[in-house]
């Protein structure tokens, strides 16, 4: 087994505020909290020691009463508006808290409680396997409908192909395989991400299926969170 306990830095960050579904980190999704579910999958992963929650919300600090083995860390009031990025919350966090500096950033998003341990516990694997030639991984989901190639603009009144060129014409068997980021799991060696500011650098694909790849951004994702099996 990889012995990489001490390498991986997983952050979890969970805002107060959303623009569409109020105190959404805490809602109760599939009998508890949102952000208990990716608590409970990085407690649970072979390969992370160490866990960091980064929130403005005092009633997910106050979740330190019950995750004793998580750092809970209140997130700076211009870090928590509509406008701060998750980016930014991590460089921040990063350069201000040099002790939790791991070889390794893992993020792991509350928006995403289908994501597994298992899919945590691959991803890093897969990483790890292949870090010679590749700087970060980041998890994707496959488009089924609409492929990218049949989505449409306006331009003066008329539709036009949204990518240039390309025709929806095409059966679907001719398209080629399209892949959108579904937001569960990040991974990056930070020293990299502390250049670049980004997760996106010689990035490997980590491939997740449409049933764990539910996004919570909607009223009607909660909806569907709570009816699936």
């Amino acid at each position: 087994m990889l012995k990489i306990k001490d390498d991986f830095l997983a952050i979890i960050p969970a805002r107060k505020g959303s623009k569409r579904i109020k105190n959404k980190n805490r809602l109760i999704v599939k009998g508890k909290k949102l952000i208990e579910h990716s608590l409970d999958a990085a407690i649970k992963s072979k390969f992370i020691n160490d866990i960091v929650v980064s929130s403005d919300d005092q009633k997910i600090l106050n979740l330190s009463k019950k995750y004793k083995e998580i750092t809970f860390l209140k997130r700076k009031k211009y870090l928590s508006t509509d406008n701060a990025t998750t980016t930014a919350v991590i460089y921040d966090l990063i350069k201000n808290y040099p002790n939790l500096k791991k070889k390794y950033i893992i993020l792991l998003q509350p928006t995403s409680p289908l994501r597994e341990v298992k899919h945590i516990d691959d991803a890093i694997k897969k990483f790890i396997n292949r870090r010679n030639a590749y700087d970060s991984l980041v998890s994707v989901c496959k488009v089924e409908e609409p492929h990218p190639y049949k989505m449409k603009k306006i331009i003066n009144g008329k539709l036009v192909s949204f990518i240039r060129g390309k025709s929806s014409e095409k059966s679907r068997q001719e398209l080629p395989n399209a892949y959108f980021l579904n937001g569960a799991i990040y991974i990056i060696e930070t020293n990299v991400f502390i250049r670049k500011k980004s997760f996106f650098s010689k990035t490997m694909p980590y491939i997740m299926s449409n049933k764990y790849s539910i996004n919570l951004d909607t009223p009607l994702d909660l909806e569907y969170l709570n009816i699936i099996k």
